[in-house]
């Protein structure tokens, strides 16, 4: 089920409003430990939107399942674009914007594609 996430009112609000959450309560453990990542997250969208105007804007939180490495926060781009066309699209958006950002997640979060 997709819910509102509950995080501190400076992380909830920007990601509320542009994003579904999948285990909102985990999403907003994972951001309150992780801040950094809040202010990030309010600027992927007017980013994402010239190459998914449509697309749902989808978080989750994914364990390490081996238990070693740190948990890690899931943006999936969920388009209905054929494959070809949203791999391209991704690509655009990492070249023109995501790659030089990428180093503010601190490897914690990973933007891909989901098809709905």
């Amino acid at each position: 089920m997709i819910q509102e996430i509950t995080a501190p009112q400076s992380v909830s609000a920007p990601v509320s409003r542009e994003f579904e959450c999948v285990e909102p309560d985990k999403v907003g453990v994972f951001l309150e430990r992780h801040s950094f990542i809040g202010p990030l997250l309010a600027e992927i969208p007017p980013q994402l939107r010239p190459y998914f105007p449509l697309s749902l804007l989808r978080l989750r939180v994914i364990d390490d399942p081996e238990g070693v490495g740190p948990a890690e926060l899931v943006l999936d781009v969920v388009t209905h674009l054929d494959a070809e066309s949203a791999r391209a699209a991704l690509d655009a958006f990492d070249n023109n914007w995501w790659l030089d950002h990428y180093d503010r997640a601190q490897g914690l979060l990973i933007i891909t594609l989901a098809f709905g």
